[in-house]
This record gives C-alpha cells, sequence and structure tokens, in this order.
C-alpha cells in the first residue's frame, strides 16, 4: 500500500563497482509495480601480455540488467502480471590460459616429458621473450593472445503475460505467454599466444579470415567469433478446479523455438605437422615435400540452424477419496515438428610465409582467403516429427498432517534432437522414452523443525 526504494552502492579493492536498486508500490488501486536493476563493472583479473590490440586484461565483466512488474486488477474476478527484463553484459570470460608448453610425457631418455616444439609456446607466450614466456605459462593470472579476448558480449531478454480470470469460485481460467531472446558472442584464441598471420612463431595459429562466417565489430574489423541466436515464444492455456472431492486442470501448450549457430575455427598449421609421404604407388601425398616452409590454412566453417514446434494437450485430476486418502492421474499428448539446417564447409589451401604476408593486413588483422575456395561439407534441410503420450498415476495416504506415504507410476518423453555442429549430417536422435516406479514417505518431525524424506524409485 505505500512505495518502497532501495538503492545500495560498492566498491572492492579488485576494482570492482556495483550499484543496483528497486523501487515498488502502488500506481493506483488496482495497479502495482516493481523495477530493479543493477550495474556491476568489475576489471580483469588475468594479466594480457599480449599486443594492444587483444585487448585489456582478461576475467572482467560490465553488466547492465533491469526486470520490471506490472500487477494489474483488471476487475474483481481479472488479474494480469506483465514481466520483462533485460541483460547487457561484455565480459572476458573465455581466455586460453596455457599452463603448459606441447609436450608429450615420459618419452625421454630416462623416461622425462620433453616438449616437441622446442619450446615454441613458451618463446611465443613472450613474444620472443623465453623468460617471460616460462613466466606466464607459470602463472594462471596471466597470459599473452592476439585475439580481442575482453569484448565478449551476451544479451538477453525478454517479456511475460500471465492473466487469471476468475470464473466462479472453484473455476478460473489462466494464460500464460512469454517470449524470450538470446545472443552469444565470444571470440577464443585457439593457439592462446601473440601468433598471428604477421607473427608466424607457432607451429599452429589461429587467425581471422575474410571468408567464411564471420561477425563485423570493433569498427569494421572481423573476429571469427562463435555467435549463437535463440528465440522462443509460447502460450499456455489451462482451465483449472478446485472442489472439495476433487482438483482437475484441463489444457493446452504450444511453443516455437529457433537457434542459429555461426562459427569458423580458422587455423594456420605449420606443413610439418602434416609431413608427405610416397603413397603405394610412389605418389607424394599427405603434407609437402619439405616441412617447415608452408603453413596448411584449415577452417570449418557453419551457418547452422534447427527449430522445434511443440504442441501439447494436457489434463490431471487429483480425487479426494477421504481426508487422508488421495488418487492421482494425468495424461499429456505432444507433437514435435522439427527442422534442422546445415551449411558446413572447410577451407584448405597451402600458403608459403610470403603469401600469407601478401595476404594478410596488420590493420583489419584479417587474412585475405580469396581465391581460396570453401569445399561443402554437410550441407541441406532435413525434417523430423515425432508424437507421445507421457502419464503420471499414483495415490498418497496422509498419517497425519506432517507425514505421509505415496506410490506413482509415470512415463515421460524426450523427443528428438537435432545436432547442428561441424561433424553432424542431416540426420536426427532418436527420442527416448522413461519410465518411474517410486515410492516413498514424507515427513516434518519435531514442529516441523526437521524434514524426513525417503524414497525408492526405478
Amino acid at each position: 500500500d505505500f512505495f518502497e526504494a532501495e538503492v545500495e552502492a560498492g566498491v572492492s579493492t579488485d576494482e570492482e563497482y556495483l550499484v543496483r536498486g528497486i523501487v515498488s508500490g502502488p500506481l493506483s488501486e488496482n495497479i502495482r509495480a516493481r523495477v530493479g536493476a543493477v550495474y556491476l563493472n568489475r576489471d580483469g583479473h588475468i594479466k594480457n601480455y599480449g599486443p594492444s590490440y587483444s585487448g585489456g586484461d582478461l576475467g572482467g565483466i560490465e553488466t547492465f540488467a533491469f526486470q520490471g512488474k506490472l500487477d494489474i486488477d483488471v476487475s474483481p474476478t481479472f488479474n494480469v502480471l506483465i514481466s520483462g527484463d533485460y541483460s547487457n553484459r561484455t565480459h572476458g570470460f573465455t581466455p586460453q590460459i596455457a599452463s603448459i608448453g606441447e609436450v608429450l610425457r615420459g618419452i625421454g631418455p630416462n623416461g622425462e616429458d620433453i616438449d616437441v616444439t622446442g619450446g615454441a609456446r613458451t618463446n611465443a607466450l613472450g613474444n620472443g621473450d623465453f623468460a617471460l614466456g616460462q613466466k606466464i605459462l607459470n602463472d594462471p593470472l596471466k597470459t599473452a593472445i592476439s585475439s580481442l579476448g575482453d569484448d565478449n558480449k551476451n544479451i538477453a531478454w525478454g517479456f511475460s503475460l500471465d492473466g487469471t480470470l476468475e470464473l466462479t469460485d472453484e473455476i478460473r481460467l489462466k494464460s500464460i505467454s512469454a517470449y524470450r531472446k538470446f545472443s552469444d558472442d565470444n571470440n577464443p584464441d585457439v593457439d592462446g599466444t601473440p601468433a598471428d598471420g604477421d607473427n608466424l612463431i607457432m607451429p599452429i595459429i589461429s587467425v581471422a579470415l575474410s571468408g567464411g562466417q564471420t561477425i563485423s565489430r570493433n569498427g569494421g574489423n572481423y573476429t571469427q567469433a562463435r555467435k549463437v541466436d535463440s528465440d522462443y515464444f509460447i502460450q499456455e492455456l489451462r482451465l483449472e478446479g478446485t472442489h472439495d472431492t476433487a482438483d482437475w486442470i484441463l489444457g493446452g501448450f504450444f511453443q516455437t523455438f529457433h537457434e542459429h549457430l555461426i562459427n569458423t575455427t580458422p587455423l594456420l598449421i605449420i606443413d610439418s605437422f602434416n609431413p608427405a609421404a610416397f603413397g603405394m604407388g610412389g605418389e607424394l601425398v599427405g603434407g609437402t615435400a619439405t616441412p617447415n616452409d608452408e603453413y596448411i590454412l584449415s577452417a570449418n566453417t557453419q551457418d547452422n540452424s534447427y527449430s522445434i514446434d511443440t504442441y501439447a494437450v494436457f489434463g490431471d485430476v487429483t480425487f479426494h477419496l477421504t481426508d487422508q486418502f488421495d488418487l492421482f492421474g494425468g495424461l499429456r499428448w505432444t507433437k514435435e515438428d522439427i527442422t534442422k539446417r546445415l551449411d558446413n564447409g572447410t577451407f584448405f589451401g597451402v600458403l608459403s610465409f610470403a603469401d600469407i604476408a601478401d595476404r594478410f593486413d596488420s590493420n583489419t588483422r584479417i587474412l585475405d582467403t580469396t581465391g581460396i575456395p570453401i569445399l561443402p561439407l554437410a550441407q541441406g534441410t532435413a525434417k523430423a516429427s515425432e508424437d507421445f503420450v507421457s502419464y503420471r498415476f499414483g495415490g498418497t495416504y496422509k498419517f497425519s498432517p506432517a507425514v505421509s506415504v505415496y506410490a506413482s507410476v509415470s512415463r515421460g518423453q524426450v523427443g528428438p534432437a537435432a545436432p547442428i555442429s561441424y561433424t553432424d549430417d542431416l540426420s536426427f536422435l532418436a527420442p527416448t522414452t522413461a519410465d518411474n516406479y517410486e515410492i516413498g514417505i514424507k515427513s516434518e518431525l519435531f514442529d516441523r523443525r526437521v524434514r524426513f524424506n525417503v524414497a525408492a524409485f526405478k
């Protein structure tokens, strides 16, 4: 019946700043509201020794988020609750932190570990300074990367509309509508060192390409980032009844969900990691004839998505046969329609050091892939559909208000799944069904100070 507000601010010794607040109260006799917001800014705690274009220290976060609710009594029998929220986060939570070099364990003359790259990672982490590289390697709070590592983005927002109409004292109609959208954009440096197209100091180097699936940001520069977008909408309608002899629900449900994934994982791999060999006919196969003079460009790229439309009708009833004994049962019919779309491809080319120098732009940090074809992998569209019935039946007996036993039989199902990674094809994962048999006891003892529950199930 009155307004309330609270504001909190904090500062910590590790450069963290926090401000949050909430205000709530009546807007009129029939309308109530609540709004809350938070801002958090914490500096990175993982020291980044990479070049300036790799950003600042990693592990930090800057977040702004708010949530609001509006509770409206449209009439004495009709209530509507409107909720919404938004979150925008920039973070450095995906640093690649090396703890060891490329070693093969136990292969030395006396069983010791041998660094098969001759200390290449240690040298690369220090950007040519072996002592600095070893210092970084020994400290989990130090790293050195070439990709922009402190500008990963995560945005989520949504709203819901919850309406309840009291038809009688015992029967009500309830509607729940909701929409939600989420996007995530992160930018890992696969090799985890300052190595790049103009700094060929590692046998395997993560680079950014002009082709494939890329995300444009930072003044037009491209970063080979993994980006996921998803959104869904749900609508549920329920008719509920509460009586002395039984409680029941009848309803329908609809959901549509969509996810879109784009990603490219581009690597320059020194040719000695895939040395040439002679086949049975004397022909040259594999890498190149002269090792360590070229890099193999290997880059899988994907632009994949899937969507699921779900339809369901359901009913559930609990009979109060006595003050102590209840029987319950429910049925649900569900249908799922799934569509997946794959557009997977891969770059493959052999580039000399001079080729890389000609193709790599040190200003935009991009390797030009003009003339290097994208070879198709799994591509196309596929659809699947499944419908199933799930159920539950059982009973509850109350020895007292604080002690009861129960038994139930139920069946549930997880519908077909649509994997959309690089290695997937146009097939679907089969649905799974689970049957459950359960008995148990629930109790609240010593004036409900102690809760003791036991269950056995199969």
